[in-house]
């Protein structure tokens, strides 16, 4: 558990920015999401993954949309979009004060098998929809739900 710790601290220090408002964020993959995923490719009926982001900063009132971007194998290959998701309210050029933070769980599609298959760590990629007037999204960490998941 002490390691599974150490893990999420580096998470939240790996957080980039990328990109004028993308936010690419290193996540660890637990084993039983990877052999879960492997299941999945192999004909398995096992349920998608779900991302967990942990004390993203939000405006007061502030509304967004973003989509999970999945890192291609090489340049010529778009990313894959594993889920678009957002919170409900008022779009803002910047964050209204004062700033709150909110836990959000994203489900992903099934895309994400082929993604998170015999993987240890994956980088993804959160994108906003209105990219072009919005600064980056900031958080502590991400990491996916599983039965022995951090508190």
């Amino acid at each position: 558990m002490k390691a599974y710790a150490a893990v999420v601290a580096v998470i939240s220090l790996a957080c980039v920015l990328h990109g004028d408002a993308d936010t690419q964020v290193a996540v660890p993959v637990p084993d039983q999401i990877s052999r879960a995923a492997a299941a999945q490719l192999a004909g398995g009926s096992a349920a998608n993954p779900v991302l967990i982001l942990d004390d993203v900063e939000v405006g007061q009132g502030e509304g967004l949309t973003f989509s999970v971007l999945s890192t291609p194998k090489d340049s010529s290959t778009p990313p894959a979009v594993l889920a678009t998701t957002g919170v409900v309210g008022k779009s803002q050029t910047f964050p209204a004060e004062p700033l709150m933070k909110m836990k959000l769980v994203v489900p992903l599609n099934e895309r994400a098998a082929a993604v998170l298959a015999g993987q240890t760590s994956v980088t993804l990629t959160l994108r906003l929809k209105n990219a072009a007037t919005h600064p980056p999204l900031h958080l502590a960490r991400a990491y996916f739900s599983t039965t022995d998941q951090p508190r």
